[in-house]
């Protein structure tokens, strides 16, 4: 997720929207970026998810706060929900304060969906209370002053001299060229 988009939120969240909600897809780098700007991430995942185990492995039990199974209505739901909650208690042995919600949803049918606001708002008054809440916005703010600082620093930093120097170093031979750490210090002291 890129700066821009945390720099919405909080337009968002200065106007007044209490709930700000991100929509991605899969897991990955995005995923994470995600996870650390929100108080709450629900991972929504239906009865073809497949193999909790291999959800496990593929590091979403570390992501979601709460997991919703949409689609609840179609064979297996249930198992599924099922082995997940028990994969969630089990992976939660070293004493997390915290177990993740799993909640049954059928978005077609608007069913589930008071229980996962549920969910939700049980997890935003949880981490008020712990103090977790405060914590991931100071994180936050200092990441977006890191950002702000690094973005401005690199802007700077790549100014004609730095960049036609880069560039003439480009222009060797591969075997040629200034060893990566030799032209970094170089180009710190132009």
């Amino acid at each position: 997720m890129s700066l821009k988009s945390q720099e919405v939120s909080e337009v968002f969240d200065a106007a007044g929207f209490d709930i700000i909600i991100y929509e991605t897809v899969g897991v990955g780098q995005i995923e994470l970026d995600v996870m650390q700007a929100s108080d709450t991430v629900v991972v929504v995942l239906v009865p073809e998810s497949g193999d909790v185990v291999q959800m496990l492995k593929a590091g979403l039990m570390e992501i979601g706060n709460i997991f919703a199974i949409n689609k609840a209505d179609r064979p297996g739901a249930n198992k599924f929900m099922t082995a997940l909650k028990n994969i969630l208690t089990n992976h939660n042995m070293d004493g997390e304060i915290w177990i993740p919600q799993v909640v049954n949803t059928i978005a077609t049918e608007n069913k589930g969906t008071k229980k996962m606001y549920n969910a939700i708002e049980s997890h935003q008054t949880f981490i008020y209370k712990q103090g977790i809440q405060t914590q991931k916005m100071d994180e936050r703010y200092k990441n977006c002053i890191i950002d702000l600082i690094t973005g401005q620093y690199m802007n700077s930093f790549w100014n004609d001299q730095n960049m036609s120097r880069l560039n003439n170093e480009l222009d060797k031979e591969y075997c040629k060229r200034e060893s990566p750490h030799k032209l970094v210090n170089e180009l710190m002291n132009l």
